[in-house]
């Protein structure tokens, strides 16, 4: 779970940027957040991680990316190509499930540390997530 403690602050840039800074930084993607990428669509495939039904709805509609980067047979380099082509429709889907399980791993751990972004600066703390 320590991927997607990484992955909560790279998916909001992703959803405030713009279409051409989209792209570019899923084409350069770090090999960390792709297998964070991966980890979390394979916990929703097995579903280990409990939504409500409005989320899992939105899911369906993606169902088919989160399929192929579920999949470990896949390499690093395919699921990055996936990832961008799907554009930001899917991420729209993957920030409010990434929000809402840092947010309950940080009150499980008892912890109201403050996660960093590393690329905005911004600041979220375990205690807003409640």
């Amino acid at each position: 779970m320590e991927r997607m403690k990484q992955l909560h602050p790279f998916v909001e840039v992703l959803a405030k940027a713009k279409p051409k800074l989209r792209r570019a930084l899923l084409q350069n993607l770090d090999k960390d957040i792709v297998k964070a990428f991966s980890e979390l669509c394979l916990n929703i495939t097995n579903s280990n991680i409990s939504m409500p039904l409005c989320q899992k709805k939105r899911c369906c509609q993606h169902r088919k990316i989160i399929r192929d980067l579920s999949v470990k047979k896949k390499n690093i380099k395919q699921k990055r190509s996936k990832l961008v082509q799907q554009g930001s429709g899917f991420f729209g889907v993957l920030l409010p499930i990434i929000g809402s399980l840092i947010g309950s791993l940080l009150t499980r751990n008892g912890s109201s540390s403050t996660v960093q972004a590393h690329s905005t600066g911004d600041s979220y703390s375990a205690k807003a997530a409640l």
